[in-house]
């Protein structure tokens, strides 16, 4: 959940109001609301304690602070900031998220797996990654389901239809490595390891289906291939974040939420100033998205622990809050966040036939064409 007012320590106590998030929930409200905000947060964290409030205005934000504030009353004015946080929730009616849960019509049916354990001995610090690029690689070669299970363990979802190997032998530019297979298992969801795999399963799944929509993939993010906004130096791509749901009594699940991207409308390539290291990149070839680390004819960026490489033209930079603010597209790029969420079900819908025809172990999973709304 995000939050709207948070507390810091450096020199002194300082406490910011997040006018962006603010800004989301109120709308023309939100100049009204900061203002009684900064009064009781001026009053309850600093005056209160002893201290002269001081406030600093930015775009985007509000800090109130005082230099003199020590560390001892920090867990006081946090606990104030909270409970101050929590007042104007409750009093507002406001909830700062709602997540969309699609469930399935039908249970898994009852699975076996059959386990591989890495024969080499890596590093611990590499052991979940190598294991996670493996099962990917398995995936790729053999068609089959195949998910980490644990470090140095991966699992594939045995059918009728399959014949297995007894080894599995990638060799990659990360690392050449050998599974070998240390027997099967039935499948229990009662045991959350169990449930994990599963739901890195499903996850592949939607995954597979959405970029065969022609949906841009970037983790467990999908962005539409097309901007919301034109003749502007960015492009505004709408998309939804989704994470697959497995319940103890067999039946899965999608939970969805909104999610934006807003990137150079040209690449790192055509406008060579957008090449910042630290800066945020997406690869356009297959959406993953990460930290600019080298640039060149050959870059390098960091995607989830893992170093990868492209070449300029097929990169593009990310944007962050702070650069819309410098371009001045803050106000258009929250106005299109709040349009995507005001028409949300659509784009439910279209996750919904996204994903009809994933099948597991075999049988087909049917979803309900209805969905419920969690609020956090």
């Amino acid at each position: 959940m995000p939050r709207i007012v948070h507390t810091s320590l450096g020199r002194g106590v300082r406490v910011t109001i997040n006018l962006i998030e603010l800004e989301k929930m109120l709308g023309d409200r939100t100049e009204e609301i900061a203002t009684q905000l900064v009064e009781k947060i001026s009053e309850r964290c600093f005056r209160k304690y002893g201290f002269t409030p001081y406030v600093e205005e930015k775009l985007t934000s509000i800090s109130i602070y005082n230099s003199k504030v020590t560390s001892v009353f920090y867990g006081f004015i946090e606990r104030e900031v909270e409970e101050i946080e929590s007042n104007l929730f409750s009093k507002l009616g406001f909830v700062i998220h709602a997540v969309s849960i699609i469930k399935s019509k039908n249970k898994i049916p009852s699975l076996k797996i059959a386990l591989y354990r890495l024969k080499e001995k890596i590093s611990r610090g590499d052991l979940y990654k190598k294991t996670a690029l493996a099962s990917r690689s398995i995936r790729k070669v053999s068609g089959f389901d195949v998910a980490p299970y644990r470090g140095g363990v991966v699992a594939l979802i045995l059918t009728e239809d399959i014949e297995v190997e007894d080894t599995f032998k990638i060799d990659a530019e990360w690392g050449s490595l050998t599974f070998e297979r240390e027997g099967t298992k039935e499948l229990a969801l009662r045991e959350m390891r169990d449930r994990e795999f599963l739901k890195k399963v499903l996850n592949e799944k939607a995954r597979e289906k959405l970029r065969k929509k022609g949906f841009l993939i970037d983790g467990l993010q999908a962005f539409f291939a097309y901007s919301s906004i034109a003749s502007k130096p960015v492009i505004v791509r709408r998309g939804m974040r989704f994470q697959s749901l497995v319940w103890r009594n067999g039946y899965v699940g999608y939970a969805l939420s909104p999610a934006l991207s807003v990137e150079a409308r040209h690449s790192l390539a055509e406008d060579p100033s957008q090449a910042v290291i630290g800066c945020r990149v997406r690869r356009m070839s297959d959406g993953i998205s990460g930290f600019l680390r080298e640039v060149g004819d050959v870059c390098v960026f960091y995607s989830r622990g893992l170093e990868l490489k492209a070449e300029l033209e097929d990169l593009v930079r990310i944007y962050e809050m702070k650069d819309l603010e410098e371009l001045g597209l803050v106000n258009e790029v929250l106005r299109i966040s709040k349009e995507m969420q005001s028409s949300w079900s659509p784009i439910v819908n279209i996750f919904l036939d996204a994903i009809s025809g994933i099948v597991v172990g075999g049988e087909e999973i049917f979803f309900e064409n209805e969905f419920f709304r969690l609020e956090v």
